[in-house]
This record gives C-alpha cells, structure tokens and sequence, in this order.
C-alpha cells in the first residue's frame, strides 16, 4: 500500500478490537515460531497432531483455560486463518466456537498463564501418556 488510500472523513469504524495491542502482544510468538525447524514437514505433521490433541484435551476438560505449546498454537492460528471452517471444525468437534485468547500473558508466579500451563500439562499427561 502506498498510503494514498484516505477513508471518507464520516468513516466510523465498528470494529473495536485493539489491533496494535494484538501486534505487540504476537511478536514474542512470531520470532518463536519463525525459526528453523518451523519449515521442517515432519516437525508440522507432529504439531498438527498435537492440535488435534489439544483439542481433544479441550472435549474432555471444556471448562479449563488450557495453554498449547508453541507448535500447536502455531496450528490454532493457522486454523483461524479459515474462519467459517475453523467454527465448523471447532463446534462440530467441541459443540461450540473455541475462542483464543492472546491476552492472557502474565507470566509471573501464581498468573493465570503459568497455573493454567500447569493444568494443561498435568491433564496432557493423564491423557495422553498412560
């Protein structure tokens, strides 16, 4: 874009998400999935898999705040990339739209963020390695 583009000086956006906040709060997650081993298919068909268990780990414990890794958060974006399929896959497979939440980033003791990657972690382990 050139900058040429102007909107109409009665233009009023209906739109009220922060997207400079979205921005700021995606870059640590851009450089973590930017590097090498990212453009490697065998690592993608892993991360794919696991989306798939993250959202099976989300079936069977809806009322948790689960925290994904890195490789499958990856996947989840890419997934909202498509949004009428994303809510299709989501509610045929969850019952409902299952919304991300980029927010949640506090990384102290106690934070939301770390006890719920700790449940994540905890439930992943019961599930998916007995």
């Amino acid at each position: 874009l050139d900058g040429s583009f102007k909107f109409p000086s009665n233009f009023s956006s209906k739109i009220s998400y922060d997207i400079m906040n979205a921005v700021e709060r995606q870059s640590a997650f851009f450089y973590q999935v930017s590097l090498g081993h990212y453009r490697c298919g065998s690592f993608l068909r892993s991360a794919i898999r696991r989306y798939r268990q993250f959202l099976h780990l989300k079936l069977k414990s809806p009322e948790q705040f689960l925290v994904p890794c890195y490789d499958m958060d990856l996947v989840w974006h890419a997934h909202q990339v498509h949004p009428s399929i994303y809510f299709n896959d989501t509610r045929a497979f969850l019952g409902r739209l299952l919304p991300h939440d980029d927010s949640v980033n506090d990384r102290n003791a106690g934070s939301k963020l770390v006890v719920s990657d700790k449940n994540t972690r905890f439930l992943w382990k019961i599930i998916f390695t007995n």
